[in-house]
């Protein structure tokens, strides 16, 4: 008879742990990493990792000992491939899930390939996630993926009325951490950071006249994989979204604001500036900043999903009719991976408000945008 699987990915609130580590590299070491588990001894363990295609089961089997050795040699060498082909390389990205008596704890791993750590230690801690089968062993397979490229807002200045300036935006090439999202029944739980670098930075200038939309965007590749998970006779499902890939050059463009162009997916326009112009020389508003954490666009990725129906989980329709970001951290070891400047001009004597746009994340909670509005008021930001 064949076996039933858990129609959710999890049935209660998963544990989610990120490790993120450094530590001195020597020379041409090679690329092993040692994983050491608390409180894990006969769980059955599922590791996988990160390629240029995807994820890749790297071992399923029984934690014996409490210690794994993991060689990262071929995944180390994929990507060195795809960086000299496309100039974009990823970071070493690890997931590894532990079940024990129909329980899972779920953990991400991600690592620095120029300073790759001699040991990981992960602690566990175990929440219901499967239903008893009847089948034995350890056994982890890809269901279904879909990918998808898509054309992104990064950033933009709405200009509601006769404001007009510039706005520009900097990458350098060091990592950018997009996040990775597990999905459950009705919950999104992120799991880390997967970092990407490319060989190159870009800059760009976009100038803003009165009532118009300037946009600086790029092209991200976004990815979902749906993995079924055999455990000790427990069986379940993963399910996995994420960001691998990125065009190197930004994109840019205006849009007639009585278009209703979009600029980000703003959810609120939040109040942060007013000013008086005094003269036709200085700008009323000038900013130059370097965020370290900013939403971009996830709704039309979802959008794609909901279509061809591949989620096993209500953790996707519970975004519907919404405008969902994705959360970026954009700074790798103190540095900022990109600088954005805004400066901005009107009428004299007269007064104007500045809006900053935010962004619903997955589940619950708010993300800043790098979304600007200059207008009256609030209302003419729509």
């Amino acid at each position: 008879m064949e076996a039933k699987t858990a129609a959710a990915v999890v049935v209660a609130l998963l544990v989610v742990s990120t490790v993120a580590v450094h530590s001195a590299f020597a020379g041409a070491r090679p690329a092993w990493v040692t994983v050491q588990f608390e409180n894990s001894r006969n769980a059955y363990i599922f590791i996988k990792v990160l390629y240029p295609d995807g994820l890749h089961e790297l071992y399923s089997g029984k934690v014996r000992w409490g210690v794994i050795t993991l060689n990262l040699a071929s995944v180390k060498r994929a990507w060195n491939g795809h960086y000299s082909r496309t100039g974009i390389l990823a970071e070493p990205l690890i997931l590894i899930t532990l079940v024990k008596d129909g329980k899972a704890s779920f953990h991400a791993i991600s690592l620095n390939w120029d300073e790759l750590p001699e040991k990981v230690v992960i602690t566990p801690k175990y929440r219901v996630t499967g239903v008893k089968t009847g089948s034995e062993g350890a056994y982890q397979s890809l269901e279904r993926s879909v990918q998808h490229n898509l054309s992104v807002a990064l950033a933009g200045v709405i200009s509601s009325g006769d404001s007009y300036g510039i706005i520009h935006m900097i990458k350098q090439p060091i990592p950018v951490g997009f996040s990775l999202y597990l999905l459950s029944e009705n919950n999104w739980e992120r799991l880390g950071y997967l970092y990407l670098t490319s060989d190159r930075g870009d800059s760009v200038e976009v100038p803003f006249t009165p009532n118009t939309t300037a946009i600086i965007g790029t092209r991200l590749t976004y990815r979902y994989e749906r993995w079924k998970i055999i455990a000790g006779g427990f069986s379940f499902r993963e399910e996995y979204l994420y960001v691998m890939g990125f065009d190197l050059k930004f994109r840019h463009g205006l849009g007639d604001v009585s278009e209703g162009t979009a600029v980000l997916p703003v959810e609120e326009w939040r109040l942060a500036n007013r000013s008086v112009v005094g003269s036709y020389t200085s700008p009323y508003y000038s900013i130059e900043a370097s965020p370290e954490k900013f939403g971009i666009p996830l709704g039309d990725f979802l959008e794609v999903l909901r279509e061809e129906g591949v989620a096993s989980t209500n953790s996707i329709e519970t975004t519907k009719g919404k405008d969902i970001t994705m959360e970026v951290n954009a700074s790798w070891k103190g540095e900022p991976a990109f600088s954005l400047g805004i400066i901005a001009y009107g009428e004299v004597g007269k007064e104007y408000s500045i809006f900053a746009g935010y962004g619903r994340k997955p589940g619950s909670g708010w993300i800043p945008l790098l979304a600007f509005c200059l207008a009256e008021g609030a209302d003419d930001c729509e």
